[in-house]
């Protein structure tokens, strides 16, 4: 059997420099009218949906909130789309993840991260790393709040689209806590670069299965996951 890789990508495969932020600022205040300062949301390994879900009810915005969410992701994909193009150089991606990613071309590779389905794709388009996975594989952060739910989701996905009953083993590969507390409520394994907000040291103390300062370190990494 296979091993099921589940990647994330703000702070491990690419960083976007906050063009996320702009784009749901404009997006909330075009759809609910008020005016949000996003440069003061704690966003470390949370999905959109939590974020946005949060947002709303601090501002007592609760009547058809599920409505309004998925109008925010609407409008969001397309000012992320259009700040995306207009910063391109933006987002950029990290050392040793193309490498990394050309070595696992012929795995089980998905996605797991907190971002909306299209904009995760947009950033990995613009990263130039989009071609190694393959089209809504994944869980997403439009489609749960909590984070540990998506996994199943992906997993689900990745069987059909690989034609795979199971997976002998299923990482969880991210640079957050909450990367790591997703891998343990799902009975998979942690592999983590401090490519992120945190360095190793600091994420050393949330017990991830492995830990690495970045994807650089490749050969150790592949001993891993082969």
């Amino acid at each position: 059997m296979m091993k099921a890789l589940l990647f994330d990508i703000d702070g491990t495969l690419v960083n976007s420099h906050g063009l996320g932020r702009r784009a749901f600022e404009d997006a909330i205040l075009n759809v609910t009218g008020i005016p949000v300062d996003m440069s003061t949301v704690d966003w470390y390994g949370r999905t959109d949906y939590d974020i946005v879900a949060k947002l709303l009810e601090e501002k007592n915005i609760s009547s058809g909130m599920e409505e309004k969410i998925n109008s925010i992701f609407k409008n969001f994909v397309i000012h992320f789309r259009d700040y995306a193009e207009k910063y391109s150089n933006a987002i950029s991606v990290f050392p040793g993840v193309k490498d990394l990613l050309e070595a696992l071309s012929s795995r089980c590779i998905g996605l797991v991260t907190g971002n909306v389905m299209e904009a995760a794709y947009i950033k990995l388009e613009k990263a130039g790393i989009k071609n190694f996975f393959p089209y809504g594989i994944g869980g997403f952060g439009n489609e749960k709040r909590e984070r540990h739910l998506l996994v199943p989701i992906a997993l689900e996905r990745m069987k059909k689209y690989y034609e795979c009953k199971d997976f002998s083993d299923v990482f969880i590969i991210g640079d957050s806590p909450r990367d790591i507390e997703c891998a343990k409520k799902n009975n998979a394994k942690s592999l983590i670069v401090a490519t992120g907000r945190m360095n190793k040291d600091e994420l050393a103390q949330y017990k991830p299965d492995y830990i690495f300062s970045s994807f650089e370190e490749k050969e150790k990494i592949m001993n891993i996951l082969n």
